[in-house]
């Protein structure tokens, strides 16, 4: 008995020593893991810059901090014709095409049922490849939802599978994101005040889909959806979006206070040197390289937009490609520009507003149109118009 005494102080020893070690290992990782510091300005642990995008981090890893909502209703339109079987043949050996649009408060305001008619009746006449349609939308909008939808999809060649999503389930698992940025990217109030315009932020955390093409309503498509499916394949490795540039100079508004302080800044300058920030109109979504990015992990947290906003001295009230333009100035690895073709912004308030002397040099997008989007109310172009 007294020769073991020995053994076992030093094995009581070994027990508290690995103990005080997994602690110290512990603490260590999760203070490199932080990427800001806490007290005092939102200055970064390290450099200015944060962590590189990191995409290999386990599948597991990005699964935890995932909650699956549940679609509300799902259907398939009833869209072949006999005449249409070989088209359909054809479609079917394309990979679908996942596409969300936002639907909403459709009895408030009756010109919605009439935008989405356009851009769901010009999408399913081109389409090429099945589809696979996300509706947020709420009770009431529902139903006119679905009378748009089979009305749309008459003479449709390709299968169409729809999903309805209730609002408030897919936006609750990430309200504390669209809190704080709602603080640097909205008005107080108004139409860019809802919660829906930071949707695209959060839907990696909602749904298990690797690819996601995010719409607006007020669009009219003149070319297969599937070709702008195919522009996922020309993202750079490290891309977590796609959209086109603004077409407007409403960033050179929003970014004078930067500008005055760093002349030197491409920040909101028209191309090709500058970069005039980005419209989320058209909006491709990589949610599983968005759901792996520490980049897009840390820059979008509480204290990176605190970083971001305060390094650019930018408050903007356009929701989520704000913060998408915003990113693309400190991180622009992160963002694929589409060409402009694919988003052929129609507004021109900012022409009557201060800045006819520039407009031009944003506005100009050589080529045919792919898609025309009605911003700001902008009345489409007839068939015979140019761009």
């Amino acid at each position: 008995m007294e020769s073991s005494a020995p053994f076992r102080s030093k094995t009581k020893l070994l027990v508290a020593f690995l103990g005080m070690a997994s602690v110290a290992f512990l603490l260590y990782q999760d203070y490199c893991q932080l990427p800001f510091t806490t007290p005092g300005t939102a200055t970064l642990r390290r450099s200015h810059r944060p962590p590189a995008p990191d995409f290999n981090i386990t599948a597991n890893a990005a699964a935890a901090t995932t909650t699956q909502v549940r679609s509300i209703d799902s259907f398939r339109l009833n869209t072949t014709t006999r005449r249409d079987h070989a088209h359909e043949a054809s479609s079917e050996r394309r990979e679908v095409v996942d596409v969300m649009l936002v639907f909403t408060r459709a009895r408030e305001f009756r010109n919605l049922r009439e935008k989405f008619s356009i851009c769901l009746t010009s999408m399913f006449r081109r389409s090429s490849a099945p589809l696979h349609l996300h509706i947020v939308t709420d009770a009431p909008s529902q139903e006119v939802a679905k009378q748009v939808l089979v009305d749309a999809s008459v003479g449709c060649a390709v299968s169409i599978t729809v999903e309805f999503f209730d609002v408030n389930d897919v936006l609750e698992p990430f309200r504390d994101l669209v809190s704080y940025m709602h603080l640097h990217f909205s008005p107080k109030s108004g139409f860019y005040s809802n919660a829906l315009f930071f949707l695209s932020l959060g839907l990696h955390r909602v749904l298990s889909l690797r690819r996601l093409i995010l719409l607006d309503i007020d669009l009219r498509l003149e070319s297969d959806v599937w070709l702008l499916h195919r522009h996922f394949a020309l993202f750079p490795e490290t891309a977590l979006v796609g959209m086109a540039h603004e077409q407007q100079p409403t960033y050179l508004h929003l970014f004078h206070e930067h500008r005055k302080r760093h002349p030197e800044t491409r920040c909101s300058l028209p191309l090709p040197q500058g970069n005039p920030g980005f419209n989320s109109g058209v909006l491709l979504l990589d949610l599983h390289r968005m759901a792996l990015s520490s980049a897009f992990r840390n820059l979008s947290s509480r204290e990176g937009v605190e970083y971001l906003t305060s390094k650019y001295r930018f408050q903007g009230h356009l929701g989520d490609q704000d913060f998408y333009t915003v990113l693309s100035c400190e991180r622009p690895e992160l963002v694929y520009a589409l060409p402009c073709t694919w988003n052929r912004q129609l507004c021109q308030w900012w022409k009557e507003h201060g800045y006819a002397h520039v407009f031009d040099d944003y506005h100009r997008c050589e080529g045919r149109v792919d898609i025309y989007h009605g911003n700001c109310n902008t009345s489409m172009p007839t068939a015979a118009s140019g761009s």
